[in-house]
């Protein structure tokens, strides 16, 4: 767990002290603000929850300051808590707050009722409801988006040092444990596309990052999905039935259910033209 977990942060040394069964983080420092340590597992296991929360961290996480993961889908947000749960911080260390567009039509009450409704959060670790101006018609969240920090700088080198590494721990996952950690990263940065006749004709991953193309197009040709890139767009395909039928069956959406329902509406029409023509 620890490989690539810088020894200090700034002039500030960081000691590991093995419990037995965990390892507690801390800073080297005598002061008051220091950092609250970390209780660690000594053993992270490579399980569902990892790889899921693993995924969607890499889509919707902050990369460059504490942890924070941004999302409008309680169940992304939901993998996200069970992400933080591996690494020992207890739920009464989370703070979220609500970004709610002026045109939603849900009152603060129902956007906070929503939020406690279904998701793991408590009252006490949902800080405020902030309202968002701007110009446009786009559609808006009916219910906002939900912004979840942890405060913690030690969690922040802890996840810096998985995703520095990311690459070696997914290169040699089974097949059957690459899928959920492509249902985390396709939970943050997939899409549906859907043609004029109500059929899907593709299914994308979109990063910025070339890096990460690449990896989600080795582990999909891995579990034998031909892909496609669109370089302009920071994307990559996937098309063509029999592509397609893998993602509907492995269920690549099961953690944004609006892509999922849309997917398989899609799919059952892509069946139907099919077997007409």
């Amino acid at each position: 767990m620890f490989l690539g977990f810088p020894p200090q942060k700034g002039k500030n040394l960081i000691k590991f002290v093995d419990t037995g069964q965990k390892v507690i983080l801390f800073y080297d420092e005598k002061r008051s603000t220091r950092p609250t340590p970390l209780a660690l597992p000594k053993f992270l296991k490579i399980d569902e929850s990892f790889l899921v929360g693993l995924g969607i961290y890499l889509g919707e996480g902050s990369r460059n300051r504490h942890p924070k993961v941004t999302n409008s889908e309680p169940l992304i947000i939901n993998q996200a808590i069970k992400f933080f749960d591996l690494f020992g911080i207890e739920r009464n260390r989370l703070k979220a707050w609500i970004q709610l567009h002026e045109r939603s039509t849900a009152s603060l009450n129902e956007v906070r009722g929503y939020w406690l409704s279904n998701t793991y959060l408590k009252p006490k670790n949902i800080l405020y409801v902030r309202n968002k101006k701007s110009s446009g018609n786009a559609s808006v969240k009916k219910f906002g988006v939900l912004h979840l920090e942890v405060n913690s700088i030690l969690l922040q080198l802890l996840i810096e040092g998985l995703i520095n590494q990311v690459g070696s721990i997914v290169k040699n996952l089974s097949k059957k444990k690459i899928v959920p950690f492509l249902k985390g990263f396709f939970a943050a940065e997939g899409s549906v596309g859907i043609a004029k006749t109500g059929s899907v004709n593709e299914i994308n991953f979109t990063s910025t990052r070339a890096n990460e193309r690449e990896m989600i197009k080795k582990l999909l040709n891995k579990i034998g999905i031909v892909t496609h890139n669109y370089n302009r767009r920071f994307e990559v395909r996937v098309f063509g039935f029999n592509n397609i039928k893998k993602l509907v069956h492995m269920k690549i959406f099961q953690y944004h259910p609006d892509r999922d329902i849309k997917l398989n509406q899609g799919f059952v029409k892509l069946q139907s033209s099919l077997k007409v023509l």
